[in-house]
């Protein structure tokens, strides 16, 4: 389990770095969609969906299904 955390962790971060750059939309980013899954391949990036990513886990760490919550992210990557 810490194991999968800590990739969901490293994949998150890349996705949240390109996620940044696709959204504020400059230079070769320009008219890009931030949600478009393809085009994150394009750069080798994984697709991280919002009850995924690790901002969302850690805004809701001290909910009491934030178990339910990890399950489901780890789920899409296995």
């Amino acid at each position: 389990m810490v194991l999968g955390l800590i990739f969901l962790k490293y994949i998150s971060d890349a996705f949240a770095e390109l996620h940044q750059k696709r959204r504020e939309g400059q230079g070769e980013f320009e008219g890009a969609d931030p949600e478009g899954t393809d085009e994150y391949l394009a750069y080798n990036v994984f697709y991280v969906p919002e009850k995924a990513r690790c901002t969302y886990l850690r805004d809701n760490a001290k909910q009491p299904e934030i178990v339910i919550f990890i399950d489901q992210a780890m789920d899409r990557y296995t």
